[in-house]
C-alpha cells in the first residue's frame, strides 16, 4: 500500500537528482532512499541479495553452533603478513 506524502526540497538538490537519474522518478529514488535508511530494510536486501536465511538467535546459541579451531587473529595475522587490506 502507498502513502501520498508533500516533501520540500531544494530547487539546486532536486535538478542535481533529476541529473544523476534521469531514467527514474524522483518517488523511487525518495523510497529507495528511505528504505536505506531503515535497517531493518537495508539488512532484508543483504539477506535476500546473499540468500542468506534469517534467524533469531541468543549468543549463546551462536557459541553452540560456532565451528571450532577457527581463530579470526591467525587469519588477520597472515594477510597482514602478506600486505593484504
Amino acid at each position: 500500500m502507498k502513502t501520498k506524502i508533500m516533501l520540500s526540497i531544494k530547487k539546486d538538490v532536486l535538478e542535481e537528482i533529476k541529473k544523476e537519474f534521469p531514467d527514474r522518478n524522483l518517488s523511487s529514488i525518495v523510497e529507495e532512499s528511505l528504505e536505506n535508511l531503515s535497517s531493518k530494510a537495508f539488512f532484508n536486501k543483504i539477506f535476500e541479495l546473499f540468500e542468506i536465511e534469517k534467524e533469531i538467535m541468543a549468543p549463546k546459541d551462536i557459541k553452540k553452533i560456532r565451528k571450532k579451531g577457527f581463530k579470526a587473529e591467525d587469519v588477520v595475522r597472515e594477510m597482514r603478513d602478506e600486505g593484504l587490506p
